[in-house]
């Protein structure tokens, strides 16, 4: 399973101290949310929730784990702004942070306008 997969999961679940809450969170069945968990923990080594009939909570080493679960999604969300972000400002055209730029009134992109295409030499008449 992908790892930040995992991670968003198991934040879920700390969050909302459940794993049924967190499936509905996450539009995920609740066996989905159970086998990411265990598959997170397998991982590790470490049990990360306590469990019980009435509640699911943080281990100690959970606690830790959801405070740095949550900073590398952060930083995670951040870094996919940053790249959207930067794809807009290094566009040619202007961009407008869609990484498609200014258009010209005909649709074309004005950067390339001036370019000369070379023709297409004429066709030669086929003996017969």
């Amino acid at each position: 399973m992908d790892k930040f997969h995992l991670l968003k999961v198991y934040v879920a679940v700390a969050e909302a101290e459940g794993f049924a809450a967190a499936a509905r969170r996450l539009e995920l069945s609740p066996p989905a949310v159970t086998r990411a968990i265990a598959a997170l923990e397998d991982n590790l080594g470490v049990k990360l929730l306590q469990r019980s009939t009435r509640y699911v909570r943080t281990t100690d080493i959970g606690r830790r784990y959801l405070d740095d679960a949550k900073r590398i999604l952060a930083e995670l969300e951040a870094a996919d702004v940053g790249s959207k972000a930067l794809i807009g400002s290094v566009d040619s055209g202007g961009g407008n942070g869609n990484g498609k730029g200014r258009r010209d009134k005909k649709g074309g992109d004005p950067s390339i306008a001036s370019v000369e295409r070379p023709q297409e030499p004429a066709a030669s008449p086929i003996p017969g």
